[in-house]
């Protein structure tokens, strides 16, 4: 099994292989990093977490509603609506889209850029999520577990599939 393994990856090329050792690297070095010395401290999910809740009741707001906030939960009016959790604070998305730009060739340049305007969207449509699942919340609409664990990821992980595609074509242009 290990040889016959061995053998396939031998097979890919050079490219491939270049792509899929660092990117080995670099999930391996995040996962120890993350674990053993950010998680303990909430570094950086709880200052997230709380901007993205920060965002989502600016947001609810701007559309007229008395949205607050009180730990890690939304309310608009007295109705608790969203909570959000430092497993939906988007933080994950970002750090496996930054990785895979990381991983593929391109200018420090270019890459820089799309790592802002990328985690940026991100962030944004995560807020969007967010407030968007509030709303559902309040209304009692009876489509919201599905939107949240469904519509929504499919939404966020299409948009970062196609800002790879934007940039790799991009990239391979050049």
């Amino acid at each position: 099994m290990v040889a016959q393994t061995v053998r396939l990856y031998r097979e890919l090329p050079i490219g491939v292989r270049q792509f899929l050792m660092k990117s080995l690297l670099m999930l391996s070095g995040w996962l120890a990093i993350y674990h053993l010395l950010l998680k303990p401290l909430r570094f950086p999910d709880r200052q997230l977490t709380q901007l993205v809740i920060n965002s989502t009741v600016y947001l609810l707001n701007a559309f007229g509603l008395d949205a607050t906030s009180k730990g890690l939960w939304v309310y608009i009016g007295n109705k608790f609506t969203v909570g959000v959790a430092d497993q939906c604070n988007g933080l994950e998305l970002m750090v496996l889209f930054v990785g895979f730009l990381l991983a593929i060739h391109g200018s420090i340049k270019s890459k820089l850029w799309y790592i802002f305007a990328g985690t940026l969207l991100i962030y944004v449509l995560n807020v969007l999520r967010c407030a968007g699942l509030a709303y559902m919340n309040l209304i009692d609409a009876p489509l919201t577990d599905f939107a949240h664990h469904y519509a929504f990821k499919l939404v966020i992980y299409a948009v970062i599939f196609l800002m790879w595609y934007v940039y790799s074509k991009k990239h391979k242009a050049q």
